[in-house]
């Protein structure tokens, strides 16, 4: 608890020392500071944008999900939100997915970094561009 105090405390005071000046290696260290603390919470932060679940044809665990168009077919595309979320498959499931499929090939920490690094990389390549 100390520990999530102490980086809450450093990115209020970083967002506030650089406002909106931020250059690009700032912007990189804050948002590594950002990560350190959510994965100090122990918990992926979705934010539900449906970026993920409307890319389903990009993931070979979750093909069987496709609805044809590349869209998982359990996603409710008005809402982003998943129909069967109570029952989901582990994969879709951040934390589930790490232990029964990646906990061998990266630590925890890694495995986090690279889901956000692919969230990420599908907001850029989806919502900016």
């Amino acid at each position: 608890d100390k520990t999530k105090k102490k980086y809450v405390q450093n990115i209020k005071t970083f967002k506030k020392k650089f406002n909106n000046r931020l250059s690009q290696q700032s912007l990189t260290e804050f948002i590594n500071l950002k990560l350190r603390l959510e994965l100090i919470m122990e918990k992926f932060n979705c934010d539900c944008c449906g970026l993920c679940c409307r890319h389903v044809g990009k993931n070979p665990l979750a093909k069987n999900l496709d609805a044809g168009d590349g869209v998982c077919k359990f996603l409710n595309r008005e809402n982003n939100l998943c129909t069967i979320y109570d029952n989901r498959p582990d994969f879709c499931n951040v934390e589930k997915g790490y232990s029964k499929y990646f906990a061998e090939f990266y630590s925890e920490e890694e495995y986090l970094r690279l889901n956000y690094a692919a969230c990420k990389k599908l907001k850029e390549e989806f919502l900016n561009g």
